[in-house]
């Protein structure tokens, strides 16, 4: 685990249910455990949507498809095997085969490299992906260490509303709305000096989207 190659020290998902139990000693409820981790859950879902999780992976193709993995919400960007660039192309573009892919075009479960190469390869894909779900003990979130507070505040929000104190509940989406924020604005620096490094490079891929402002 670890996030960005770093050791990840935020609390287990254990941790997490007993950091909310003891969150909750006053005004308990009938929360049961299975709910709990259904919450925590449902914050990292919440989390996910903001799209700014970003990570590089290097991915395998046969004949220039390439299998998009389970977590994959959005290209950030893809590189070719000579470390250049590849332009995003329109789903409409005419099929190609050649031995130097420049583009790729994105499908609903694929990527296809244009033109396509014939036989076996590989590439470096940058993505935005989907936080995994906690099922066991033992993981812990993959978020950058110290903002594991967000999923407690979150859970502990939903707790209170299935008990019924919306004051409470508030109060609580209040502080995670607020710690997301911060969060937003940290992923968002990150993915920016991303994409700037992308204008820098000699092809500038098509404007990944909630950042386009940046490549006009």
């Amino acid at each position: 685990g670890g996030y960005k190659g770093m050791a990840n020290t935020n609390r287990t998902l254990a941790e997490l249910r007993a950091a909310i139990i003891e969150d909750m000693k006053l005004n308990p409820g009938l929360i049961t455990d299975t709910e709990r981790n259904r919450f925590i859950n449902r914050a990292l879902l919440d989390l996910s949507d903001m799209q700014l999780f970003e990570k590089e992976v290097t991915l395998g193709y046969t004949d220039g498809v390439i299998t998009l993995p389970d977590d994959f919400m959005s290209v950030v960007y893809v590189l070719g095997s000579n470390g250049a660039y590849l332009k995003a192309m329109p789903l409409n573009t005419p099929p190609a085969t050649g031995n130097t892919p420049v583009g790729y075009i994105q499908k609903p479960a694929t990527i296809e490299l244009w033109p396509k190469p014939s036989g076996e390869g590989t590439v470096k894909m940058s993505y935005i992906y989907r936080l995994p779900q906690l099922t066991s003990d033992e993981e812990r979130p993959d978020l950058p260490n110290g903002y594991d507070d967000l999923l407690i505040d979150f859970a502990v929000a939903l707790c209170h509303r299935k008990n019924g104190n919306m004051g409470i509940y508030r109060e609580y989406m209040g502080t995670y709305n607020l710690t997301k924020e911060s969060l937003r604005m940290e992923l968002t620096r990150k993915l920016n000096t991303r994409i700037i490094q992308m204008q820098n490079s000699e092809s500038i891929p098509a404007p990944y989207t909630p950042f386009g402002h940046l490549l006009s």
